[in-house]
């Protein structure tokens, strides 16, 4: 853990960000991915804001998704190491909400969406087609915020309809109304 905490220090040249991303990719390999529950649950929340810094945890999870891609996605597993727990599929598939809405909150950096895009295919190709993520108690622990929070970041669809009523509008005229109002919902939605 404290390699993985090393990772995200902002004092690291690239280099060394880079020599700390390869050790840690040549030690995570070696094990089996049931050992790595502890990683990959600091890895859910530190993927829910991504920056240069996650770089590395991009690169690790990436490279582990598509090493072990048979162990999370079928039944028979992968091997000697089995096949993965209901936890091991709730955080990899929360990995996998928490970066795309990261990605979906920031401004378009070519150098992250580069490293986040692989590691998002690699998680979707990892989990089951038919797994889907329930709501549990702990999702906020790991990350994930919650859906009723408003706010700049997270905007609610609050409709307030216009006031027409002292307008006179045809009946060409307020299908118009009627029809841009729902185009305008659904792109909200």
């Amino acid at each position: 853990m404290f390699v993985s905490r090393l990772s995200k220090n902002r004092m690291l040249t690239k280099g060394q960000r880079e020599a700390v991303s390869d050790f840690l990719v040549a030690l995570t390999a070696a094990m089996q991915p049931s050992m790595l529950l502890k990683l990959l649950r600091k890895l859910t929340v530190d993927v829910s804001r991504l920056s240069e810094y996650t770089t590395v945890a991009l690169r690790l999870l990436t490279l582990h998704y598509e090493r072990c891609a048979k162990y999370y996605g079928s039944t028979g597993g992968q091997g000697i190491y089995g096949a993965s727990s209901d936890e091991e599929k709730r955080l990899t598939m929360m990995l996998f909400s928490n970066i795309f809405d990261s990605l979906s909150k920031m401004d378009y950096e070519p150098e992250l969406f580069g490293k986040a895009l692989p590691c998002l295919i690699a998680i979707g190709c990892a989990l089951p087609p038919d797994y889907s993520l329930s709501k549990n108690y702990d999702d906020e622990f790991y990350g994930k915020e919650n859906t009723q929070t408003t706010g700049a970041d997270n905007p609610q669809y609050d409709p307030q309809p216009i006031n027409t009523s002292s307008v006179a509008l045809n009946n060409d005229l307020n299908t118009i109304v009627q029809k841009f109002s729902e185009h305008y919902h659904d792109a909200w939605a």
